[in-house]
């Protein structure tokens, strides 16, 4: 048999073996990365955050642009959301409730081409949350009225070892028990779920 003759063994020796499993290790890491590079990542990462954040609600996302960086936060993969625009559309009024100049999430990669977003680290930076309550008691807020019979709100499971925020700012106004509250943090490091 030729796979025991001395010949065919020397034929295949272990250096072209080795060099055969890095050239393919290479070329699956180039395939990834073009995958996360193009259309198909950003698109992946858009619509997660879409879905995330305006299921069944009155809340509407402007349109927002998504990079992806295997080099910002290396090994890791970053993802980063620019011009981030949420308005609550509750009581045919349409209510900014928040704004993110630009949110860099940590993805693990092969979450990603699963189809799912693990977040493990997020840096957010410029954030202006707001919420509002009339004199009437309506309210707009990230919850977002709900539509009738859609169940409960979007769940956002994240488990954060490290949220770092930049420049945040919080306001919330209350015409019903006409009262204020309002927060600034310039610069913070948490960890949260």
């Amino acid at each position: 048999a030729p796979a025991t003759d001395p010949a065919f063994m020397k034929s295949f020796p272990l250096r072209r073996v080795l060099a055969s499993v890095v050239l393919l290790a290479v070329l699956g890491i180039g395939v990834a990365a073009w995958l996360l590079g193009s259309a198909y990542g950003r698109r992946v990462v858009a619509s997660k955050v879409r879905e995330g954040l305006t299921h069944n609600s009155e809340l509407v996302l402007a349109p927002f642009t998504v990079e992806l960086s295997p080099w910002r936060d290396f090994p890791h993969l970053t993802a980063s959301v620019r011009h981030l625009v949420l308005t609550d559309t509750s009581y045919q009024k349409h209510i900014p409730v928040l704004r993110i100049d630009r949110a860099d999430l940590r993805v693990e990669l092969l979450s990603l081409l699963r189809g799912r977003i693990d977040v493990r680290r997020l840096e957010v930076t410029d954030v202006d949350f707001q919420e509002r309550v009339d004199s009437l008691g309506r309210a707009w807020g990230l919850r977002g009225k709900r539509r009738k019979g859609t169940g409960n709100a979007p769940t956002l499971n994240l488990k954060l070892d490290e949220l770092v925020v930049n420049n945040f700012q919080f306001s919330s106004h209350n015409a019903y028990s006409r009262g204020a509250f309002g927060v600034r943090v310039r610069q913070a490091r948490l960890a949260g779920s």
